[in-house]
């Protein structure tokens, strides 16, 4: 046991004051004339017996109390067992790196990655060379970048340096999985693990910061030791962690919304300046006031001057992580919707077309498509799929079916009165996980429901009603299928008894009513095609090929119909070409060469036909990082073989102890013997009067 303050130790002889007065007390007599021994003789034996035994105890109780004072104000602890620094000679050291892109902050003149190896080579003073080092990074978890013996501190330098600097995510719990089963496989014992991270949360897979039990049982049985160094600053750090369409669909010549979010992850509120740009033009701008560690949303409006894929980003002001300062996306224009209407006959689309050409002008290019028909039609070449009054499809129509909505496109279902409820069930929700349908309930004369609560944030709904206000003049339904919701399916619109009737799902929304007299006036009212166009606009954008990754993903598009192999390549944002990989067994191309952000673009010949967005993932956009307190918490686990090393001010490493301070039990204790001195000295001051 240690103290930290042990110079109010040397107060302890002041113990010994209960013990000196009681002493002193004693020689005092008081002299009292008696007329009588009477008295004296009536007095008990033992209530003399019990005074002395009380006036022990509280001489007794008193030096307690200043034993206790004393030891409290001198804050005793119990530190832990830790493992120690030193390294034998042909001992092999496992160095975990955390190269994720939080990493690439810079303090003090380096980025953390490099602070980090800094620390890593102040070791070499523990270290009895030779020794092997295997070097495992955060954003490549499950492959070693060097395995080779290091017989000095140049030689363990040069290993370090091999360590690229990334802007991909990392994953420090897979590389210690990778590390214990490297260790287990080969029988390592005595091994070191070294992990060196600004230990980002998004970085370490869990709710808590623990280890696995089996992770445990390896750390002892082969004798394994981890060392946790934490490479922490103080720093300015605005991130740019989201960006995306905040409206509908894109038009020609109509404003486009974007919205970004803005993190202020540094210590203090700061002002931040915040541009739009689009197709390297600004396109908007503006500066915000950010208080520490909080968020906020802005968004920009610029109007769309041509058709097709535009890119644009968001830019915020120089702090010390670029990493995180820039966000991409590509903003999709169509010249045209491409939607196919299905229905078992054309009465059944009729309104449909009506409303689609009075919201959409030359906008959206609508086809009808009979029931029977749907097999042979590639449905991939539209852009949204709208069912209604069907319940089921051909058989040869299912598969054609299949491979549309496993491509990401978008459905819109309309009910009907031929559907059947069983029919629905054993199709729509069963196989395409659209909502089941449970009974039907009709109304008729004046009894019928309107619209009644929904989701005034979605995009269907923003701004088609002024705020907090419900729609003037509602449909009527007088048919209503009861449909059933899970938890992946949310409710958009219910009617007023709170019955869903606007649910999406995966892609899909379904209007729980038909579009037939016999169902509702749906049709007739004008909120019909101010509905229908807004939905179509929402899932065609959902149904718009994916455009936007993370750094270190894989991008997969489709193979083009008579292009060569050769003449399909991909330029990265800083110019160079690669030629992406086919894969005959999938039809598509792949192409892998994603560690550098911003925009790539996919070519054919001289003619530019896709474009990807590829940014820093968004976890590591996030600042929130563990404490020290999650150090210590991890090392409870285990403190004689999990140990945390910092830098100190002289540049060498400090380590971290685990210990106990006993100081709040002392003080609890002091009370109690207060008390229980109090108690005892007002038992004996009354039983002395009574005697």
């Amino acid at each position: 046991m240690s103290f930290l303050n042990p110079a109010v130790l040397f107060l302890l002889p002041l113990a010994a004051l209960p013990l000196i007065i009681h002493l002193i007390g004693r020689r005092r007599y008081q002299i009292i004339n008696f007329s009588s021994l009477r008295f004296l003789k009536n007095m008990q034996n033992d209530v003399i017996r019990r005074l002395r035994l009380r006036q022990i105890l509280l001489l007794l109780l008193r030096t307690l109390l200043i034993f206790l004072l004393i030891f409290s104000f001198a804050r005793p602890y119990r530190a832990a067992k830790a493992p120690g620094l030193f390294i034998r000679k042909g001992t092999t050291v496992y160095v975990v790196i955390d190269n994720s892109a939080s990493m690439n902050l810079v303090a003090q003149g380096r980025s953390l990655l490099e602070l980090g190896t800094a620390m890593l080579l102040t070791t070499t003073a523990e270290t009895e060379f030779p020794v092997i080092v295997k070097v495992l990074t955060a954003t490549n978890p499950r492959q070693f970048l060097f395995q080779a013996p290091v017989s000095d501190m140049n030689q363990l330098r040069q290993a370090l340096a091999t360590v690229p600097r990334s802007e991909m995510a990392g994953d420090l719990t897979a590389a210690l999985h990778t590390v214990i089963s490297t260790i287990k496989a080969e029988r390592e014992f005595n091994a070191v693990v070294w992990m060196v991270s600004d230990w980002q949360k998004s970085n370490w897979k869990g709710a808590k910061f623990s280890l696995e039990p089996t992770y445990l049982r390896a750390f002892h049985e082969y004798h394994l030791r981890l060392f946790l160094m934490p490479v922490w600053v103080e720093a300015t750090n605005f991130a740019v962690s989201d960006l995306h369409l905040s409206g509908a669909l894109p038009e020609p010549n109509a404003p486009v919304a974007i919205a970004t979010q803005i993190a202020n992850w540094g210590p203090r509120a700061r002002e931040c300046g915040v541009s739009l740009f689009v197709e390297q033009e600004r396109a908007g701008q503006t500066l915000m006031n950010l208080p520490a560690t909080s968020k906020k949303q802005v968004q920009f409006e610029f109007l769309p001057l041509t058709t097709g894929k535009l890119s644009a980003y968001v830019q915020i002001g120089d702090d010390d992580n670029h990493s995180d300062n820039r966000r991409y996306c590509i903003v999709t224009v169509p010249e045209q919707v491409r939607i196919a209407v299905i229905g078992r006959t054309a009465n059944d689309t009729r309104y449909l077309f009506k409303a689609l050409s009075a919201g959409f002008a030359e906008s959206a290019q609508a086809e009808y498509l009979p029931l029977g028909a749907l097999g042979t039609v590639d449905l991939t070449k539209y852009d949204l799929l709208i069912f209604s009054n069907v319940d089921d499809l051909p058989s040869g129509a299912q598969a054609s079916l299949t491979s549309y909505i496993e491509r990401g496109k978008g459905i819109l279902l309309w009910l009907g009165p031929d559907c059947q409820e069983e029919t629905y069930n054993r199709y729509w929700a069963e196989k395409y996980g659209f909502p089941r349908w449970h009974g039907l309930r009709t109304a008729g004369g004046s009894a019928y429901l309107k619209i009644g609560r929904y989701d005034t944030e979605h995009q269907l709904f923003n701004t088609l009603w002024l705020p907090e206000a419900k729609p003037g003049s509602s449909p009527h339904f007088f048919t209503i299928p009861g449909i059933l919701t899970v938890r992946n399916q949310k409710v958009l619109m219910a009617f007023d008894d709170g019955t869903p009737f606007i649910v999406e799902a995966n892609r899909a929304l379904l209007f729980a009513t038909g579009l037939h007299e016999s169902w509702s006036d749906l049709p007739l009212t004008g909120f019909f095609p101010a509905i229908l166009s807004r939905a179509v606009r929402y899932l065609a954008n959902l149904s718009l090929e994916k455009t936007e990754y993370d750094a270190g993903d894989s991008l997969r598009f489709e193979r083009l119909v008579g292009a060569p192999d050769s003449r399909v390549w991909v330029e990265t944002p800083s110019g160079k070409r690669f030629y992406p990989e086919y894969r005959s067994r999938t039809t598509d191309y792949i192409f892998t060469q994603t560690t550098e952000t911003g925009v790539y673009n996919v070519y054919q010949g001289g003619r530019m036909i896709r474009r990807f967005a590829v940014n820093v993932p968004t976890i590591e956009c996030e600042g929130e990082s563990f404490t020290s307190e999650d150090l210590k918490t991890l090392i409870r686990q285990s403190p004689e073989r999990i140990a945390v090393l910092t830098a100190s001010r002289d540049g060498s490493l400090e380590q971290m102890t685990l210990s106990h301070e006993f100081s709040l039990y002392l003080l609890v204790l002091a009370l109690i013997t207060a008390l229980a001195e109090t108690f005892i000295g007002r038992i004996n001051r009354e039983l002395s009067l009574s005697t």
